[in-house]
């Protein structure tokens, strides 16, 4: 989410005038899924229910007078359309989002259900990675009615070893072939119908020498159109082309659904079971599906030859290409349409396939519905509605997801007509991973790391095979070897969290004031540090969110105005966070308006932040917006000489490798307004 509006340059006479902020702002707290929401011990009079003293659950009041449940959702979660229906279907319920999306989301989701501070209700992709702790902190689904409205292959990601059901999958994405349908018309192709006349269109296409116009390193060329163009630089993608084309060769069918599930758990061997599998991929490479090459191919770069400059003809890709095509075309471009047709893997009537992801799998929290009550039957009720047609229907209206549950009104139009029949056969292959518990996919990444290999003749089969078999041996065994840099005394909230990150960029900086923010997008902080050890996870569970490395995060320091400071931790304009300070002691109102949610701002020796007069501050590079939207960067910022994880693990190191709940610089007050 971008952060529009951040800074609003004004500060006169004690108002706070700042922004117009999206209605609910939400951060996990401490003992959610405990259910501890709203008292403090010994106290005369308990907080406000969604208040706590060390914790921002949401920047709205939560009304007293309907049950509060919170939510647990990552990014690609359509939270908002799960947020009206629901509330909408349940009146008496006040659903409180919590935003997970860290670059560690599997192991987030793992440690607040180990910590106790997970959610009532999850929406997650990584439910199935965490199946070995189901049974222990999440409720079954096995005799559940409402889980007969689904399609059994559906399942069979979330069912466990022993049969039961912990989680369920939302609608899907769907996978297929995208193609340049203005090119297709212009130059009298057609879609095939058979893997053969798929082969023979790609030879067709390859050899009509076609050129265009690539720009995709700076510099504009004229290059031949290529028929297809696949970007398999990352596993999963590998991994939707490798399991839909060696789908009846090694995975159809009880025999195969029955190694695989044995596969996954370590009693089987890839050797004397995948080599058609191996020979599948040969056959891709000598029919001009695939290359060598492609595996250097970013997704971006095939996005951008097919929708901005025409220079191939076809991806594999999902649904969301329909926007895809407009957002990489830009106004500048010629828009050209495009379709999708399923993949065709074999020559026979029945040969065309989807391959499907579910967006997020649904879960519910064990300690959430343990106490009983309203809070209980509220939650087990959510779920058994989210199965019905009805409440599928909406979810899948306007986004071209298929839904995973029976009786579900096909959502198709002109771009996916030709997909339409697939779908309704239900010839549909579920995502599935190689090894349990993986969401990752490790046995997925070695298969793609040798494919190359493989197909140039520098790795035999055998050797390709069993290299997958010791990345799932290595994974199940839980041989990944982390350094330990230290140790948390406890488990923090996410406040505590983004405070202690405060006074790191402050001690990485030299300057008398830092400022963090938490919350998804725009470089902020969305997880929090648990009591153990301090290893590798620890980093990716806390590091920003950004798409790079930890260590390309940089720490920065500049000259802002007291008003620009105070601006900052007044609001966000976007409603996914809050700024937090070291340096300062701050009095916060996170249930006031934006712009009014500041009541006190001083410096440690008690005397106030002038407006006017400029301080040195710390921050993350990026982080930071004026009012206009763009990143804000003072004339004088300076960034410091190594990257956001170096700086950590220093500022760690100077602690003796402990960490412990930082000393709070904001007071928190939940019932007094502004002036």
């Amino acid at each position: 989410m971008s952060k529009q509006g951040r800074f609003h340059w004004g500060w006169s006479g004690g108002n706070r005038v700042g922004w117009r902020m999206a209605a609910v702002c939400v951060l996990l707290m401490l003992a959610i899924g405990a259910g501890v929401v709203g008292g403090r011990p010994g106290a005369e009079q308990p907080l406000p229910q969604g208040a706590m003293e060390d914790e921002i659950l949401t920047m709205e009041a939560v009304d007293p007078d309907r049950t509060m449940i919170t939510v647990h959702y990552e990014y690609g979660v359509p939270y908002g359309k799960l947020e009206a229906m629901i509330e909408e279907r349940f009146p008496e319920v006040e659903l409180v989002m919590l935003h997970d999306g860290t670059n560690g989301s599997a192991q987030v989701l793992r440690q607040n259900l180990i910590h106790g501070v997970e959610a009532d209700l999850i929406f997650s992709r990584n439910l199935p990675a965490v199946s070995d702790l189901a049974e222990d902190y999440l409720v079954d689904f096995s005799s559940s009615e409402s889980v007969g409205n689904y399609y059994l292959t559906a399942l069979d990601a979330c069912i466990d070893g022993d049969g039961r059901l912990y989680c369920l999958p939302g609608p899907s994405d769907v996978y297929g072939v995208v193609y340049d349908r203005t090119m297709f018309q212009e130059n009298g192709w057609s879609t095939p119908h058979s893997y053969t006349e798929f082969v023979a269109l790609i030879d067709r296409i390859n050899r009509a020498g076609l050129t265009a116009q690539e720009n995709l390193d700076g510099q504009t060329r004229t290059v031949p159109v290529k028929a297809l163009q696949p970007a398999l630089m990352f596993a999963d993608a590998f991994q939707i082309v490798f399991n839909t084309f060696a789908y009846p060769l090694v995975y159809s069918g009880a025999d195969n659904q029955r190694w695989l599930v044995n596969y996954q758990e370590g009693r089987e061997s890839m050797v004397g079971h995948m080599e058609p599998a191996a020979e599948m991929l040969k056959r891709l490479a000598e029919d001009g599906v695939l290359s060598t090459e492609d595996f250097g191919v970013r997704p971006r770069w095939r996005s951008q030859m097919l929708y901005a400059s025409h220079s191939t003809a076809m991806i594999f890709e999902n649904q969301n290409a329909r926007f895809s095509n407009g957002d990489f075309a830009g106004s500048a471009q010629e828009l050209h349409e495009m379709g999708m047709f399923p993949f065709w893997i074999s020559d026979a009537p029945d040969g065309d396939y989807l391959y499907a992801i579910p967006g997020y799998y649904i879960a519910v929290n064990r300690a959430a519905v343990e106490q009983g009550g309203e809070r209980a039957r509220l939650a087990m009720e959510i779920v058994d509605y989210l199965n019905q047609p009805e409440a599928q229907n909406r979810l899948v209206s306007g986004g071209m997801q298929i839904s995973n549950v029976q009786g579900v009104q096909i959502q198709t139009d002109d771009f996916s007509r030709e997909i339409r029949g697939t779908i309704e056969e239900h010839r549909i292959i579920q995502n599935f991973y190689l090894a349990g518990k993986d969401s990752v996919g490790v046995v997925e990444w070695a298969l793609r790391d040798g494919a190359a290999a493989l197909l140039d003749g520098d790795m035999t089969t055998e050797e390709w095979l069993r290299s997958a078999d010791d990345a799932r041996d290595r994974f199940l065994s839980g041989e990944r070897v982390q350094e330990v840099f230290g140790r948390a005394e406890c488990t923090l909230t996410r406040f505590e969290t983004v405070q202690m990150m405060a006074d790191v960029y402050r001690a990485a900086t030299g300057a008398p004031i830092a400022l963090a923010y938490s919350g998804y997008g725009s470089e902020g902080i969305t997880g929090r540090v648990y009591q153990g050890k301090i290893t590798e996870e620890t980093l990716e569970c806390i590091s920003p969110t950004v798409p790079t490395s930890a260590s390309e995060c940089r720490i920065v320091s500049g000259t802002m105005t007291g008003g620009q400071i105070m601006d900052e931790l007044s609001g966000a304009a976007d409603g996914a966070g809050y700024v937090l300070a070291s340096g300062l002691q701050v009095k916060f109102a996170p249930w006031n308006a934006p712009g009014e949610r500041l009541i006190e701002c001083a410096l440690p020796d008690g005397s106030a932040l002038e407006p006017d007069r400029t301080y040195r501050v710390a921050y993350l590079s990026g982080s930071i917006r004026t009012a206009d939207g763009e990143v804000f960067a003072a004339p004088d910022e300076t960034a410091v000489g190594q990257g956001w994880r170096e700086c950590f693990l220093d500022w760690l190191e100077r602690q003796n490798g402990v960490i412990s709940a930082p000393e709070p610089t904001t007071e928190l007050i939940w019932t007094q307004r502004a002036d």
